[in-house]
This record gives structure tokens, sequence and C-alpha cells, in this order.
């Protein structure tokens, strides 16, 4: 009896020992593993409008601006510019400042009596040979290189507003552009071509902005004339 027992004790050490060095394999388990999708920019990390106009949110031209000045258009069909952020300074008793938004700061220039509102027209001032892109999701209108001032080659930019057909964005001094009528634009992405620097030339806003920059105009414009700078 005795030597039975033993037998049998050491029967069960040894089935333990084996099953701690080959434990039993598990049952298996299904495992879903999903795909997560890739990450998509949120619309924070698309840059915030630097202005507002008839619906149409306008987007800065470049990453890195000098400075927004704001000023009184010289063509009658320029609309209302509601600018983002808060004001430097304001040269126009007539500008009504919107609400201050996250934004940057900006400056009104004083009036030049043309009759148009004080915010009607945006001069963005850039550093030399910035690249310029488009402010707006459109398709260009019309390229139109012409001589500001009747003295001096420059281009303007006429483009048809994704969400607002009945508008149009105007833009002034870029140079080496390559789009032609009918071309699709992205804001912030498709580029317009590079700001135009014109030597020997002072603008209104450098009384305010050191630096001799070279600047882009921006507008918004409703109606079916579009008038360029006469020689003035």
């Amino acid at each position: 009896m005795t030597a039975n027992l033993v037998r049998l004790a050491g029967a069960v050490i040894v089935g333990i020992v084996v099953s701690l060095i080959n434990p039993p394999a598990s049952p298996s388990v299904a495992i879903n593993l999903v795909r997560q999708p890739e990450p998509t920019a949120s619309r924070l990390d698309s840059p915030r409008p630097f202005a507002r106009s008839g619906g149409i949110a306008l987007t800065p031209p470049t990453k890195k601006v000098v400075k927004y000045t704001y000023h009184e258009s010289m063509f009658s069909p320029a609309l209302r510019l509601r600018p983002r952020g808060r004001p430097q300074l304001i040269g126009n008793s007539n500008f009504r400042a919107p609400k201050p938004r996250p934004g940057p700061r900006y400056i009104v220039l004083p009036s030049r009596g043309r009759g148009t509102g004080a915010a009607t027209a945006t001069d963005i001032v850039l550093r030399r040979n910035a690249p310029v892109t488009s402010p707006v999701d459109g398709t260009v209108v019309a390229v139109t290189d012409y001589q500001l001032y009747c003295a001096k080659p420059d281009t303007r930019i006429i483009l048809r507003p994704r969400n607002r057909p009945d508008l149009r964005v105007v833009i002034f001094h870029v140079d080496r552009v390559k789009l032609q009528r009918g071309d699709r634009v992205k804001a912030g992405d498709t580029r317009l071509g590079r700001v135009r620097f014109f030597p020997n030339s002072r603008a209104q806003y450098d009384s305010f902005v050191s630096g001799n920059h070279p600047h882009v105009h921006i507008e918004v414009q409703q109606g079916r004339v579009f008038p360029l700078p006469g020689c003035r």
C-alpha cells in the first residue's frame, strides 16, 4: 500500500512539472483590429481669416505678414471689410471697429477723401519676394496686366469665390502670375505669384510701418464693372 501511494505521488509530481514546462494552449480569442483613420487637419490647424466681407472669409495670403492695414478703396463697388483681431491704430474716425476676435493687430489708415468706407480695402504688408496664395476658394475670372497710375507695370487678379459667386475678390500687386481664366484656386494653398515690389515708391502705410516693405492689395467687390486704378 505504501509503495503504491509513493508511486501515485510521484506520478502527480511529474505531471505538475510537465505542465509547468509545457503549459496547455489557451483557447483562441478573436481580436478585431480596427484601423484608425489618419488624423486630418482640424479647423484650428487652418489659418484664421484676417477679415470677412459679404459672407466671405479671407485667408492670409502668406504665413508671415508684417502688418494688416485698411483704407478707403478708390472703387465704389468695394464692400466693407470686417477685420478680425484688435485695432492697433485707428486713423479714420468713420471706422467702427467690430467686436474683437482672435486675430492680428491691424491699422486703419487716415481718410484720403475717396468717399468709400474706411475699411473697404486692405494693404497687407509683406516681406520682399514673399509668396502670395489665394485668399479664397474659387475660380479665376481674369488676370489683367496694366500700368499702375499709368507708370508702373502691375497685375490685377479677379477671383469668383465658391460660396458667393455673385461677388469678386480683387487682388493687386502680384508678380510672376502663372494662373489664367478658369483655373481653380484653394484658399491658403494655391500660389498666385509673389508680392510685387515697386522701387522708389512710397505707400500710405509707410508712415506707420517701418521697413519699406511691399504689399498686396485685396478687396471684395460687387457689380459687373471692375475698374483699374487711374492716373492719380
